[in-house]
């Protein structure tokens, strides 16, 4: 957004949307920082991830300098202070793109440069690559120590070495023509973005990629790929306004961006004519819902309960009660538990939890300090803090690592009445989101509320 926002802002309805976007987004960062003002993956209590937290602080330092804000140098500085200490776990490659973070946002990078420099000339070629060219795996996340993700790693080391004069040994010299290579002969839209931005620009090849670019592909490479395009961004071609006929209403989105949404009496057309012509091929995306299966299923198993509270003899104790086919209550509150099973046979990183709900339906931001009733005779157990993010019709919970077992529980009200049919719950790994798994049928596939 910090991308586009120049280029949108001479309309003033829409450059103010977008301004309180990003002045919400940047406190929605806050938010999620740790005490020592450092970031894990969606605030999960433990070590600072130097990556993750490298990258926050570009966002914010890309937004500070849109939204014209000046923040003092020793805010950025806290990027170099969680590298410094977490340097040896963080793969090499995440390392040379915290240093070229740290270079934009005008830090000291020589001396930690010249560590990673020797570092990469140690390491070997890496293992070949499992991800596909399409760019919907993230190599950054996914698979940063395989052969081309060090390619990766050494020729942006070794522009930013020739940018701050930092020289080069012998033997990250001879690593570095085979890395080079490897890049050249790339498809992946993420390493090309990169190859571009290192070499003369070439406005032909770049407005190409820009259209390879798709929703669908791992976000933080397709951010990162925006930025090291941004002068073809500004360059390109206008899109002209098309039409795709009756039947089809005309919106605007928080950005400007023109969106057509299906409010013919008939059923949905098979095909799409539009009319207009413009001077670059039209990308055009579909959104819609499926009840098909996933198109690479993971082994992981998910089940569903939804629980009344029922008041227990202490205060703040209640009981459980499965609601079965029960109608349920606008007056009541439920606990909803999912649990994952997973029988991969290492931990699935960064995954996300969606889990639907019915209009109306809402879900607690604490759990009011309420204790569980077990079996006779057990003690009452408090409920774990609530983990979510909100959505539409949804709420979605970030999972760091799924391995063996893992229950999650909330608590919700369901205030509108009516009967709703529901899609079954989906865990999806958020850098490769083709990898999902569903509920094999919908625990709350029809719900009527009282």
């Amino acid at each position: 957004m910090s991308i586009a926002y120049p280029s949108l802002a001479s309309n003033p309805q829409i450059r103010d949307r977008l301004r309180l976007i990003m002045q919400n987004s940047r406190l929605r960062l806050v938010q999620m920082a740790g005490p020592s003002a450092s970031f894990t993956w969606w605030g999960y209590d433990g070590e600072p991830d130097a990556f993750l937290t490298a990258y926050a602080y570009y966002a914010d330092w890309n937004a500070s300098r849109v939204l014209e804000l000046t923040l003092p140098p020793e805010h950025w500085q806290r990027v170099l202070e969680v590298y410094a200490k977490q340097a040896p776990n963080t793969p090499l490659l995440q390392r040379a793109l915290i240093l070229s973070f740290a270079k934009q946002m005008q830090l000291p990078v020589n001396t930690l440069l010249s560590g990673l420099i020797d570092d990469l000339a140690k390491a070997g070629e890496g293992a070949a690559e499992t991800l596909l060219d399409d760019g919907q795996d993230s190599l950054v996340m996914n698979d940063p120590d395989s052969a081309l993700g060090l390619a990766t790693a050494r020729v942006l080391t070794a522009s930013l070495a020739s940018q701050v004069k930092v020289a080069l040994p012998e033997a990250f010299n001879r690593q570095l023509g085979a890395a080079q290579q490897r890049l050249a002969v790339s498809s992946q839209p993420f390493v090309e973005a990169l190859n571009l931005s290192l070499q003369p620009f070439d406005q032909a090849r770049a407005t190409a990629l820009l259209q390879r670019l798709l929703p669908q592909q791992s976000t933080l490479e397709r951010a990162l790929a925006l930025t090291w395009l941004q002068r073809s961004i500004a360059q390109a071609s206008p899109t002209i306004g098309l039409m795709p006929g009756e039947g089809w209403k005309k919106n605007h989105g928080a950005s400007g961006e023109m969106y057509w949404t299906w409010q013919g009496a008939t059923p949905l057309p098979s095909v799409l004519s539009v009319s207009g012509t413009q001077e670059r091929p039209l990308r055009a995306a579909l959104s819609f819902q499926t009840q098909q299966p996933q198109v690479d299923p993971m082994a992981v198993t998910i089940t569903r309960r939804l629980s009344l509270l029922v008041p227990g003899d202490e205060a703040f104790t209640f009981k459980l009660e499965p609601v079965g086919t029960k109608p349920l209550s606008s007056d009541s509150l439920y606990l909803d538990e999912v649990i994952l099973t997973s029988k991969a046979p290492k931990p699935l990183r960064y995954g996300m939890l969606e889990v639907p709900l019915p209009p109306g339906a809402d879900v607690e931001r604490t759990t009011w300090g309420i204790k569980l009733q077990g079996k006779d005779g057990t003690e009452p157990t408090a409920l774990e803090k609530a983990r979510f993010e909100p959505g539409q019709l949804a709420y979605a919970v970030p999972v760091d690592a799924l391995s063996g077992e893992l229950r999650l529980r909330h608590l919700v009200r369901f205030s509108q009445k009516g009967q709703f049919n529901l899609p079954p719950v989906r865990f999806k790994q958020v850098y490769a989101p083709q990898h999902q798994a569903q509920e094999a049928k919908a625990a709350l596939g029809q719900v009527k509320v009282n």
